[in-house]
């Protein structure tokens, strides 16, 4: 078949106005974007910088941070190998190099915990009272506990049950065995049977079996008189 015949016999499409404006509407957006960034370069470029600013110095904030957070776990890894006065000096120089880390909050907790054990109640309140303002919810519950030993060893019975039962509060479903367990213990030295009991009886289906476990159940025979 002819082509002429074929070309004759096709419709022929009529261009709308509007497909016409189209690519004229297109080059009129472009030119006013174009000539709104010459008009205000100034203010463009002041824009881009202060863009790049930010990003390079969040970049470098986050780079130091990471490096400071390395440095200080290293070092809580090297405290905690250490024992006695040693580790206390070593946990001293984390926090004071590297203050705000999670290391350093940490640091806290095992320094306060090594106070204890030399009979440093005043040095370990101090750090646990730092705990309590600034750690995260597990390890203030941990931090209540520990506060708990410190005022019943400071004679302030009464501040230290209120200790406990925040523990048991704030720890539930991890720790608050534990601090049920020293409320008992408490009560129990206090001569508050009835109080201990109740308590002895609370933390029982608590505990795994074992000597804790074999040392209640023999409490609460005997506080319960049977």
């Amino acid at each position: 078949m002819d082509l002429a015949v074929i070309k004759g016999t096709m419709p022929k499409r009529r261009v709308s106005k509007k497909e016409l404006k189209a690519p004229d509407e297109v080059q009129t957006r472009l030119s006013k974007v174009v000539n709104f960034l010459l008009a205000h370069r100034h203010w463009v470029a002041t824009g881009l910088i202060s863009v790049i600013l930010i990003g390079s110095g969040t970049y470098l904030w986050q780079r130091q941070r990471m490096k400071r957070e390395e440095a200080s776990s290293w070092m809580l890894s090297q405290a905690l190998r250490e024992e006695g006065e040693k580790r206390i000096a070593t946990l001293g120089e984390l926090i004071e190099r590297y203050p705000g880390t999670s290391s350093a909050v940490l640091a806290h907790l095992f320094r306060a915990r090594a106070q204890m054990e030399g009979g440093r109640w005043q040095e370990a309140e101090e750090d646990l009272r730092y705990l309590l303002g600034r750690a995260p919810e597990p390890l203030r519950a941990e931090a209540r506990c520990m506060m708990a030993d410190v005022l019943r060893e400071k004679g302030e019975e009464d501040e230290a049950m209120a200790f406990l039962q925040k523990c048991q509060e704030e720890g539930r479903g991890w720790i608050d065995p534990y601090a049920l367990f020293k409320e008992a213990l408490l009560n129990d030295l206090r001569g508050r049977k009835e109080e201990a009991l109740k308590a002895y009886e609370r933390v029982l289906p608590l505990l795994p079996p074992g000597e804790l476990n074999l040392f209640v159940r023999l409490r609460v025979k005997e506080l319960s008189g049977s």
